[in-house]
């Protein structure tokens, strides 16, 4: 089994395992789709912004930058991997809430745009733009009504106790964005205020939504939210950013058990397959315009925040086996050298990424598994599907493993953090190292008298 031209097998023997594999040609055809999709959908021009939150690997970032695509950073971290990388700060947004000053001073320091959450940032902001010398280029991040959500599913609310709510009531609840009478308050602040410019309106409704009537329904909202503030105050963006949340057709957490729990009452949204991103740009920029029209507003960009659709299917986790524990009428356990601490969507999103024995492809398979880590949690990565007879020393591949590996990976009982390896044609360059258990404790500091004090 290869990926592009270099054989998984060969890079496990040459980079150890666990290893996440990138291919680079199948990162930058996904950027090239979703961009063209919307593209062609649109008529106008389009910014696309990698949210790097969803794969934290520079070298990944800086062939996103290659290929022209903004950025989108939630916090001084990111916006760091961000520029590093050489990201446009112009098609950059510095968004999030509880936005430290120092990440502000940077963000318009270098040229980048920042998403406004509360109003509280406004004058934070105004400080930064005199100290620099520079005007902030600022975009309002919505919390409009979405009622026509409603019509979808329920999901859970932390906010009210775990209670089942509308989904466009769950926006409506969570943390982010500007109510209209807040961006009206922001609009006339922003005016008073000759070193803030706000250009642009910001939308994100999430990407475990990922149906495509679901994206389409989220528009009528949004864009009364946009003409009731241009009645209120006259202002009227220059773009929309429609956020993320494009995963892909085949996302593995669109596949999953958990699949029906997030159909929220609707399984039927399950029993099809999810259409391709051209169809889902189409339908959305179709309605967008429509109501636009309606309206008479005239918004010539549109921005979208991608990071599944990109790097989900262009990352796998290759994984060799340590022991096979066959317990008839329990389980057969396959327990790999991977843990879910450091590749947690198959357990926290009840994901079904696909699962093959590298090498063995034509094998017969031989009941269900249960592929297991070696952590002192379940460490569940894959249950209840079928493989091969495997023994200690087989590789196994985990596919459609590019998304939040990094930034939700944890070091669990001390398990060093894989290496990973971008792969190009026949090339295969190391850009991330393994983590070492020193790695892990080196942020640690034993005070000096607790060497020379016996306990009580």
């Amino acid at each position: 089994m290869q990926v592009e031209q270099v054989d998984l097998a060969q890079l496990a023997e040459q980079f150890g395992t666990p290893l996440f594999v990138v291919s680079e040609s199948r990162l930058r055809a996904n950027y090239r789709r979703i961009r063209d999709a919307f593209a062609a959908s649109w008529g106008g021009s389009v910014n696309v912004m990698f949210a790097i939150k969803t794969n934290y690997s520079l070298a990944v970032r800086r062939i996103l930058s290659q290929e022209g695509a903004g950025g989108d950073a939630f916090g001084p971290g990111e916006l760091m991997a961000t520029l590093v990388a050489g990201t446009d700060p112009a098609r950059t947004s510095l968004g999030g809430s509880g936005k430290a000053t120092a990440a502000i001073h940077e963000a318009v320091a270098r040229g980048v745009r920042i998403t406004v959450d509360a109003l509280d940032e406004l004058p934070r902001i105004a400080a930064a733009a005199r100290d620099s010398g520079r005007r902030a280029v600022l975009t309002l991040r919505s919390k409009p009504r979405l009622d026509e959500l409603n019509d979808y599913r329920s999901v859970a609310s932390p906010y009210r106790m775990g209670a089942e709510i509308p989904l466009g009531d769950w926006v409506w609840d969570n943390k982010w964005g500007l109510t209209l009478e807040e961006a009206c308050e922001a609009v006339r602040l922003i005016e008073a205020a000759p070193e803030l410019d706000a250009r642009g309106v910001h939308s994100h409704v999430g990407r475990h939504y990922g149906y495509t009537p679901q994206y389409v329904a989220a528009v009528p909202g949004l864009v009364r939210w946009i003409a009731e503030l241009r009645d209120q105050t006259g202002w009227a963006p220059a773009w929309v950013n429609l956020g993320g949340g494009w995963a892909m057709e085949d996302d593995p957490v669109l596949r999953g058990p958990g699949s029906q729990r997030l159909a929220g009452g609707h399984p039927e949204m399950w029993a099809h397959p999810r259409g391709p991103i051209e169809e889902i740009a189409g339908e959305v920029c179709a309605e967008l315009r429509r109501r636009l029209a309606e309206a008479n507003l005239d918004v010539p960009v549109i921005e979208l925040e991608p990071g599944r659709y990109i790097v989900t299917d262009a990352v796998l986790l290759l994984s060799r086996v340590v022991s096979v524990k066959n317990q008839p009428g329990i389980a057969r356990y396959i327990n790999v050298d991977a843990s879910v601490a450091h590749f947690p969507i198959p357990e926290l999103q009840d994901a079904a990424n696909p699962v093959v024995v590298v090498d063995r492809l034509a094998e017969p398979l031989d009941g269900a598994t249960a592929i297991v880590g070696p952590s002192c949690f379940e460490d569940l990565l894959s249950w209840g599907r079928p493989l091969p007879v495997l023994e200690a020393g087989d590789l196994i591949a985990f596919l459609g493993a590019g998304a939040c590996a990094d930034s939700y990976s944890a070091t669990t009982n001390a398990i060093p953090r894989p290496a990973v390896v971008l792969v190009a044609d026949d090339r295969a360059d190391l850009i991330k190292r393994r983590e070492t258990i020193q790695d892990i404790f080196n942020r640690d500091q034993i005070p000096e008298r607790l060497w020379h004090t016996s306990p009580a």
